[in-house]
């Protein structure tokens, strides 16, 4: 692997002779693999004006001082999601050949998220595929929500803005997935993880013949025209808040009668207007003050 580097290298520098660099240093570098740490050695070059550069780093993007590659830096990214540093350092440990501590992968769960997030930006903009290639569903879901972050010292709660989309749930074994899963994230604003939302719908998915479905608590900022305005044109659009919210409003509603809260939220359930208008009525003349 080493050897291939090095080779690797030679070709990398070929161009930049034929723009006028020049060979400045041979520089050695230590990188940890998942299969075992290799250390390398590859050519800087310089020209007059221009900033130096290694062109073997800048082919690979390899991350400027990172002593780990671009796939360790997603397994331990990958492990880092799914529970607490301390824990993925741990299994990181235990499992492979080397070790990473706690703060090494929270350094890495950011600069991965951060290229993932950039690279979700920008591929829509270079996407070129027709109306006719572009991916036809009977159904997409869309959801959309937004997450109160722990409150930091001294500072106000951050918000983060969620809006996944997903083309269905499968099994995996005996576990549901969902198919084609897709987070689009901001904490700035749900217009700004809207927009993303938007920008990788209208590149990758042919919504005409596709029935959407989406889901929000209908807090501000997630209101049914925001959903609209990302889908476009589509056979239907069907727009629904989650039950446990649905519940939720009811019994703030009705708090002064839980009795016709229960039967409301039944009724409800069973998609009968006419019971919930009874619900009201009765519930109206149960107010006693």
């Amino acid at each position: 692997f080493q050897e291939c580097m090095e080779r690797l290298d030679k070709k990398c520098i070929q161009s930049y002779k034929d723009q006028g660099y020049e060979i400045d240093s041979v520089r050695k570098r230590t990188m940890q693999f998942t299969f075992g740490t290799v250390e390398f050695s590859r050519r800087r070059v310089r020209k007059k004006g221009e900033t130096s550069l290694i062109p073997l780093d800048k082919f690979l993007q390899l991350s400027p001082r990172s002593r780990n590659s671009p796939l360790v830096e997603m397994k331990a990214a990958q492990m880092a999601s799914d529970g607490v540093y301390r824990k993925a350092a741990d299994a990181i440990d235990l499992l492979t050949n080397f070790s990473l501590s706690h703060s090494a992968i929270h350094s890495i769960t950011q600069r991965v998220g951060q290229k993932v997030q950039e690279w979700t930006e920008l591929k829509p903009l270079s996407d070129e595929t027709g109306m006719e290639k572009k991916r036809k569903v009977p159904v997409l879901f869309i959801e959309g929500d937004g997450l109160l972050l722990t409150r930091r010292k001294g500072k106000e709660r951050a918000e983060l803005h969620r809006v996944q989309i997903h083309e269905g749930v499968a099994k995996k074994g005996k576990r549901p997935v969902l198919v084609h899963s897709l987070m689009f994230e901001s904490t700035k604003s749900s217009q700004e993880a809207f927009r993303r939302a938007s920008a990788w719908i209208e590149a990758t998915y042919n919504l005409r013949n596709t029935v959407i479905i989406s889901n929000s608590d209908g807090g501000s900022g997630y209101e049914k025209d925001k959903f609209d305005s990302i889908i476009g044109k589509c056979a239907r659009h069907e727009h629904f808040r989650d039950a446990y919210h649905v519940n939720q409003k009811i019994k703030q509603r009705l708090s002064f009668d839980k009795e016709m809260s229960y039967q409301m939220i039944s009724a409800v359930r069973e998609w009968d207007y006419t019971q919930v208008c009874a619900v009201i009525a009765q519930a109206n003349n149960r107010i006693q003050d």
